[in-house]
């Protein structure tokens, strides 16, 4: 089975983290990328997680940075946009 590269954004909320948390352990997930506004959120389910630290990249900023999505989805196999539109607009 092909590995996959998922660009998550939103991984500190309620349903990010959740899929976050259900992806990771995959064995057919090569990578994580999660964009996120929260650094302290986005701590919490790295220290949650940290058995697979191996297979996340982080970048912290906003969906209106356009420089920073291109970098985030930037070979990756899928993008799953669970940001709150709202924050990233500001």
């Amino acid at each position: 089975m092909k590995k996959i590269k998922i660009a998550l954004t939103g991984a500190s909320g309620n349903m990010g983290e959740r899929l976050f948390a259900y992806l990771l352990p995959e064995d057919y997930v090569e990578e994580i990328r999660i964009l996120d506004h929260d650094k302290k959120g986005t701590k919490k389910i790295l220290k949650a997680n940290k058995k697979y630290l191996n297979k996340v990249k982080v970048f912290i900023g906003s969906l209106a940075n356009k420089e920073i999505v291109k970098e985030l989805i930037n070979g990756v196999d899928y993008v799953i946009n669970l940001a709150a539109a709202w924050l990233s607009c500001k």
